[in-house]
């Protein structure tokens, strides 16, 4: 039987690309916070946008993104991201299994998503919306996961964010922490929002050097980075945003912290970055730095903190966990063979 659908490409700049991301006016409610979030769609490794379409209406839409440094199970990895799609079975599998198809005809052999590009733009998918969703955490039809695992796709990763309400935390064991770093020559410092720029790129580099045996890790520009975070200047708080720094003036840790705009009722903070030099030899830094977050904003009246988007098992997670938070969210990552 032939299918009644037809793929359309098209790329930012084109005359059909308001359809691409149109799309999201016809698929989520007027009052969804989907509308309040900024397009997810990345330039970098881009190769196509791809509309899905029925009797010349757009019905759903997916980008591929080749990335040349990415790898999984030490094959060529391929993107599938910005997917959205109404829940029909036959739309999705269509547009899913063209995406297949493409990326394998351009040399792919294995398929992740969702993920626009890398992991330093959006990826994952929430596996549930039983909790609002806080500042800048991705909003998607959860019935996503189900299209991805329905045309092949299964877990890769698990993911969660955890919620420390009880924010525990000794000024006396920070101060002797404190202590004990100064001697080994660390220096502890507020992110300078006067030279943003500089610190981004300064930042940047901590962290390609901190994450680079993360999970499905590849390299960014320094000016791409700093592009990403620029936007967020204006809604940072010095306070919450803590650097370490070793002799030489290298960054040896970062906490990097943002309120939860989302949250109208009480003040909540959300740990974004944590993190260390992966060859330093201070360990436990991070658990000062947390540590310093934690009191501070107990004494600021914060009732909560959010712990965000922790691969399971690593660092992060088990620092989180001295502090209290349980997960209360969870995403999944996907991937299939092609």
């Amino acid at each position: 039987m032939k299918s009644t659908f037809q793929i359309e490409r098209t790329f930012p700049g084109d005359d059909n690309f308001h359809q691409f991301e149109g799309l999201i006016h016809q698929l989520y409610d007027a009052e969804s916070i989907r509308h309040q979030q900024p397009a997810s769609t990345a330039s970098e490794h881009l190769n196509t946008c791809f509309i899905v379409k029925h009797e010349s209406n757009a019905r759903a839409r997916a980008a591929l993104y080749l990335n040349p440094n990415l790898t999984y199970l030490d094959k060529k990895c391929a993107c599938i991201g910005s997917y959205e799609s109404p829940d029909d079975p036959e739309i999705s599998s269509y547009l899913i299994e063209h995406i297949k198809a493409e990326a394998k005809e351009l040399g792919a052999e294995y398929l992740i998503g969702p993920m626009e590009g890398s992991t330093w733009n959006s990826y994952r998918y929430s596996e549930h919306n039983e909790h609002p969703n806080f500042f800048a955490e991705p909003f998607h039809h959860i019935y996503y996961n189900e299209h991805f695992v329905h045309n092949g796709f299964e877990k890769i990763a698990s993911y969660s964010s955890n919620l420390d309400n009880g924010m525990e935390s000794s000024e006396i064991d920070i101060v002797q922490l404190e202590n004990h770093y100064i001697e080994k020559g660390v220096h502890l410092r507020k992110i300078d929002l006067n030279n943003y720029e500089e610190e981004l790129i300064n930042i940047c580099n901590f962290s390609l050097e901190a994450f680079k045996r993360n999970f499905l890790f590849t390299p960014i520009v320094p000016e791409k980075f700093a592009e990403k975070y620029l936007p967020l200047q204006a809604l940072l708080n010095p306070d919450f945003i803590w650097i370490a720094e070793d002799l030489s003036g290298e960054i040896a840790g970062l906490v990097f912290c943002l309120d939860n705009l989302n949250d109208t009722k009480s003040k909540t903070l959300i740990v974004k970055t944590l993190a260390r030099a992966a060859d330093s030899n201070f360990k436990g830094l991070g658990n000062l730095l947390l540590a310093k977050v934690v009191l501070l904003a107990k004494q600021r009246g914060y009732r909560s903190i959010i712990h965000a988007f922790m691969i399971q098992q690593n660092t992060s997670n088990v620092l989180s966990e001295k502090y209290a938070g349980k997960p209360y969210k969870s995403y999944a990552l996907y991937g299939t063979n092609l």
